[in-house]
């Protein structure tokens, strides 16, 4: 027998599309409870700020299990959601284009959102304004890598369908680094690192990141940012000591190490680019990392696709380099000692 849905509200004005309505608002206190699911169907819903109750605007449901849901079903779309006026709780997506999740907890709006969902395996997603550790996932039971994770919120998403996922973070994030952040997720017994982009703007007072690749959101039991309270890092890059390790040579594609020297100050996470010469970051890079200062050497996996070789340029951190790969390169003999059987190998061509 199919499952009772119960539903709670005050002055609730939810319109449903199978009646020909165009929009759908929510005016005042509206609780989705215990295994309920209210649907807003081919329209779009306002979070109206204003009417009576305690919180006008705000939709609650059920956090624990079985969980109530505000969902979104077909080309359902939502507007005004705001500190005031979203959902505290849970809300589903059933559509497959790009869809913001209107989430917040305690008094905080905090949306976040995957690239694409479905009708069959639909996502779901709940904002908490909680210390992770307080509901069993240590802020510092970390991999290698990973510091600084939020002991003020994290982010529950649930799903089947593979999906690019975007975080959020505000002024109440604790975000003192944006080359820092990174999304983070709960492996069961940690946190490790997801690879992601800050998007362009972000500031420490607000900003999102997303995800590198597609991901299932039921590979990780939460996810949160790490990188919070972390102080910049910061280095001088040595050009002079650069080198690409294999020689490109011309019109060969192949993969290649980009060697680079930095003297470290504040050790941490240093964001990389790379651009020129047909040449990218490899194996998802886009980031180095030493928890140590001094001299560092890095090795950069890059791919160069064979093109004409000319100008290069990367970025580590804040350093700058660039070179001009058509011009003619010393080559220096070094002894490479592999156990007891030393040889001869062709060392890379300095970069300067």
């Amino acid at each position: 027998m199919k499952k009772k849905k119960i539903i709670y509200s005050l002055l609730l004005s939810i319109i449903c599309v199978s009646f020909g309505w165009s929009q759908s608002g929510s005016f005042g206190n509206t609780h989705i409870g215990s295994g309920g699911e209210m649907s807003i169907i081919d329209v779009q819903h306002n979070f109206l700020n204003g009417g009576s109750g305690v919180q006008p605007g705000i939709v609650s449901t059920e956090r624990i299990v079985p969980r109530g849901y505000l969902s979104f079903v077909g080309t359902a779309s939502h507007t005004g959601a705001s500190t005031t006026a979203h959902v505290d709780g849970y809300v589903r997506t059933y559509e497959t284009s790009a869809f913001t999740f209107p989430i917040g907890h305690n008094g905080i709006y905090r949306p976040a959102s995957v690239s694409t969902s479905s009708s069959a395996a639909p996502t779901d997603a709940a904002y908490y304004r909680t210390n992770p550790t307080t509901d069993g996932y240590s802020s510092t039971s970390v991999a290698l890598g990973v510091t600084g994770v939020s002991t003020v919120e994290y982010y529950d998403i649930n799903g089947t369908t593979p999906a690019q996922i975007t975080l959020t973070w505000d002024n109440v994030s604790g975000i003192t680094s944006v080359s820092a952040v990174k999304i983070v997720g709960w492996n069961g017994s940690q946190w490790v690192d997801i690879s992601s982009t800050v998007a362009g703007g972000a500031t420490t007072a607000a900003g999102s990141i997303t995800t590198s690749s597609s991901i299932t959101p039921n590979a990780y039991t939460v996810y949160t940012l790490a990188g919070v309270g972390v102080p910049p890092p910061t280095g001088t890059l040595d050009c002079a000591k650069t080198q690409i390790i294999q020689a490109p040579v011309q019109g060969v594609p192949n993969q290649l190490t980009l060697v680079v020297t930095m003297n470290v100050t504040t050790a941490g996470n240093f964001p990389v680019t790379l651009s020129g010469s047909g040449m990218s970051l490899a194996n998802g890079v886009t980031y180095v990392t030493t928890t140590t200062t001094g001299v560092q050497t890095f090795n950069i996996p890059i791919k160069y696709d064979g093109t004409t070789l000319s100008t290069l340029t990367f970025t580590v951190g804040s350093n700058t380099c660039t070179a001009d790969l058509s011009l003619p390169k010393k080559r220096v003999i070094i002894e490479v000692c592999i156990l007891d059987n030393c040889t001869l190998k062709i060392a890379s061509p300095a970069l300067k």
